[in-house]
């Protein structure tokens, strides 16, 4: 029996979206299901893995295909289009060939385009496969603004959805939003976030030598995830403890985002202290954030992220190291201030940094913190039980 895994995010290599998608395949693979993740486009200029990956390949036995046969999105306009249709014209064939060799049980769609919806709507009755949508956010084509903005906006949310089958979201919020969109026999599970624990669980370094630093790890683009207001925050703790040092993983999609964080950084004169690190492979930021003092997040209180759930977030407690994250969203469904994360108030650097500071004056106190996260993790958000819930949820469609 196989699914496939329809998407925009990049893969095998990526941030939260790849990451999330590769727990819940490695989480089918392991209960004896094909997967395959067919990437319909190329997102970016510059692929977030190593730029010698082959088109088409497996990776911790997930197979993989990127359709359009780019990893980044070739210059101009008309390009792009022809790379997006060339995608699907692509995956045609390629799912039909699936379809010989399995029975093919599933499309798992991970991807806001009409275009895609609809495609693999036709795709789906013609093979008579289930179709599955992931959400992890609000659709942002409700924030359109013009008249014709809002009129697409209305058709996309109010008729688009009822293509599906089902949908699995990460939120109670999203649950209660995307219900009444839903044909009448469609069905809608909550599946948080799923992280693979086993991948974070390393031991950190012991003794005297070891640096002492907060870390964040994701994407730097827009306000997503309160860079600059960790930075902000970093900047006034930082006097009080002289040999901290924060490090910031990821890059951004936008050069001229990446740049603002490094003048913010300058201005702050900070230099010396927050590194930089750019995009890691993936194999070397379990080590990184398994090594950290304290880790952050300083998510603003957006649209996102009332309707999202952090996969890093996962990932982070996974480590079981303290983790500092504001109050947004669900968090606080899952997790309790002082007993398995520290939350901090959103939209302010004052906020986070006192209890930035509070952490790292009760290192003690952090450290049991940290381990009782790392259960979280391990009993809520792991794969395993995550991918089950998910394989039944698709069963009894």
């Amino acid at each position: 029996m196989a699914i496939v895994v329809l998407t925009e995010a990049p893969f095998p290599f990526g941030l939260g979206a790849t990451s999330r998608i590769l727990s819940y395949s490695r989480g089918f693979v392991e209960s004896g299901r094909s997967v395959s993740v067919f990437v319909l486009r190329p997102t970016a200029s510059a692929f977030p893995g190593p730029p010698d990956t082959p088109l088409r390949g497996s990776y911790e036995g997930i197979s993989y295909v990127h359709c359009s046969g780019r990893l980044t999105k070739p210059p101009g306009t008309l390009r792009r289009y022809y790379a997006a249709f060339r995608g699907l014209l692509a995956s045609v064939p390629l799912l039909w060939r699936l379809r010989t060799a399995h029975r093919l049980e599933c499309f798992i769609l991970v991807s806001n385009s009409a275009l895609d919806i609809l495609f693999f709507f036709v795709m789906s009755r013609l093979l008579r496969v289930r179709y599955v949508q992931e959400k992890s956010e609000f659709p942002f084509v409700t924030q359109r603004r013009s008249l014709l903005g809002r009129l697409y906006a209305h058709i996309y949310t109010t008729y688009l959805y009822r293509a599906f089958d089902g949908l699995f979201v990460m939120t109670s919020a999203l649950y209660e939003y995307f219900a009444p969109r839903l044909r009448g026999d469609a069905k809608l599970i909550v599946v948080p976030m799923t992280v693979e624990v086993d991948r974070f669980s390393q031991s950190p370094e012991t003794g005297t030598e070891r640096e002492a630093y907060v870390a964040y790890c994701g994407d730097m683009s827009g306000d997503k995830d309160g860079v600059d207001t960790l930075i902000e925050a970093f900047a006034v703790v930082a006097a009080r403890y002289p040999d901290l040092r924060l490090y910031l993983v990821g890059d951004s999609s936008q050069p001229s985002e990446y740049q603002k964080l490094q003048s913010l950084v300058a201005e702050l004169g900070l230099a010396q202290r927050v590194v930089f690190t750019g995009r890691l492979a993936r194999e070397l930021i379990p080590r990184i954030l398994s090594r950290a003092t304290v880790l952050a997040l300083a998510r603003p209180s957006t649209l996102q992220s009332k309707g999202g759930f952090p996969t890093k977030l996962g990932e982070y407690l996974s480590t079981g190291r303290p983790v500092v994250v504001t109050r947004v969203g669900e968090l606080d469904q899952h997790l309790e201030d002082g007993t398995d994360v520290f939350f901090a108030e959103p939209d302010s650097h004052v906020a986070f940094a006192e209890k930035l500071d509070y952490v790292l004056s009760h290192l003690g106190l952090a450290e049991e913190v940290g381990r009782a996260g790392q259960e979280v993790a391990r009993t809520t958000f792991d794969y395993k039980a995550q991918s089950t819930r998910l394989l039944d949820f698709i069963d009894s469609l």
